[in-house]
Formats: structure tokens, C-alpha cells, sequence
């Protein structure tokens, strides 16, 4: 008789940890739901059709904004003291919110003001430099317009 009842209190252990098992998911899942809701899909849409980032069309002019001798010294505390780029930014004519004379400048500044936060281990190998020119290219983004930049090419770099 002991066995008998030694195995029914074991089988509502069982079922009283599924069944919690089943609520953990279903909070979890639930959950998930309302934040995705909340948070993502209803995100509300630009007011003006400047504010997406589309990529440039095909056929676009491009105007070569080139950057020569960027000169900056890196992060205090840093193994290298300086580091040198030279690059080109191509930007869509008309998109971009600066005047034609002030594009180069608002590049230069943007790309100074990153490249004086670097650490020189941030630039080291393949991965370094294309963790570079991503930064560039959101700081030429953010400087002459979401729409008028796709890339940014580097001509030169050294970091001594």
C-alpha cells in the first residue's frame, strides 16, 4: 500500500510543475507581445519623407567631398599618440542640408570630434577599420543629412 500511495503525491508534483511550467511560458510569450506592440509596431511613421533613411537612387550625382591630412590626437591614456586619415565622402547633390562650402567643413569637424574619442585598440585590424568607417559614416550622416551619404571611402590611414 505504501508504494501506491508513495507514487500519487510524486504524479501531482508533476502536474502541479507542469502546469507552472506551461504559466511561465504563457506570462513570457504574453508579455513579449505587449512590449513588441508597444514598442515596435506601433512605432508611428515620419511626418516628411527626409526623416527615413532611404539610400540614394541609382542615377544620383554625387559630388567627392575629399577630407586630406585629418590630424588627431586619440583618447588620453592611449598606446599611440596620433592618427592620420585622409577619405572621401561622396554626397548626393541637393540632399544635403549644409551649402555647397560648408559640407567639407561639417565633415571635417564631425570626423575630428569622433576620431579625438578613439582609443587606438578600437583600430586595430580589418575589423578596427571597418568599425572606423562605420562611425565616419553615421557622423557624415548625422552632419550633412541622412539621405546625402551612403559611404565613406578611406584614402589614408596611419596611427602613430
Amino acid at each position: 500500500m505504501s508504494g501506491d500511495q508513495g507514487g500519487k503525491p510524486a504524479g501531482k508534483k508533476k502536474v502541479i510543475i507542469a502546469f507552472a511550467a506551461l504559466f511561465v511560458v504563457a506570462a513570457a510569450g504574453g508579455g513579449g507581445f505587449v512590449g513588441y506592440k508597444k514598442f515596435y509596431a506601433g512605432a508611428p511613421a515620419p511626418e516628411n519623407a527626409a526623416d527615413v533613411d532611404s539610400p540614394p537612387a541609382d542615377d544620383a550625382k554625387y559630388t567627392l567631398v575629399k577630407i586630406d591630412n585629418l590630424v588627431a590626437n586619440l583618447a588620453p591614456g592611449s598606446r599611440s599618440r596620433m592618427v592620420r586619415v585622409s577619405a572621401v565622402v561622396p554626397v548626393v547633390e541637393g540632399a544635403s542640408t549644409r551649402k555647397n562650402g560648408e559640407t567639407e567643413d561639417a565633415l571635417r569637424e564631425a570626423f575630428l570630434t569622433h576620431l579625438r574619442a578613439v582609443d587606438a585598440a578600437d583600430l586595430e585590424g580589418a575589423a578596427g577599420m571597418q568599425r572606423l568607417k562605420d562611425a565616419l559614416l553615421s557622423r557624415a550622416k548625422d552632419a550633412v543629412g541622412r539621405n546625402a551619404v551612403k559611404e565613406v571611402l578611406i584614402r589614408d590611414f596611419v596611427v602613430n
